[in-house]
């Protein structure tokens, strides 16, 4: 948590992501900015500056880490 939005650009990145995400040893909350059309919903820069003590944000800045991230996300059971 540094108070910087770290940006997740490619695949790679957003499959590390998901097992940050998913990880049983995480101990702080995140929050996943992503973006609608090409702007993001959020801004990253100023929740990763407000929250720089409670939460890790991740923005997914490309289409490839959006669909990456959803790709490489756990399947959940019925």
């Amino acid at each position: 948590m540094t108070g910087t939005a770290i940006a997740i650009s490619d695949a790679d990145e957003a499959e590390a992501l998901s097992e940050y995400l998913t990880s049983l040893d995480r101990q702080h909350p995140a929050v996943v900015v992503t973006r609608r059309f090409g702007k993001p919903l959020f801004d990253a820069k100023s929740l990763a500056s407000n929250l720089h003590d409670v939460a890790a944000v991740f923005d997914l800045v490309t289409p490839k880490a959006t669909w990456g991230l959803s790709a490489a996300r756990p399947a959940t059971p019925p």
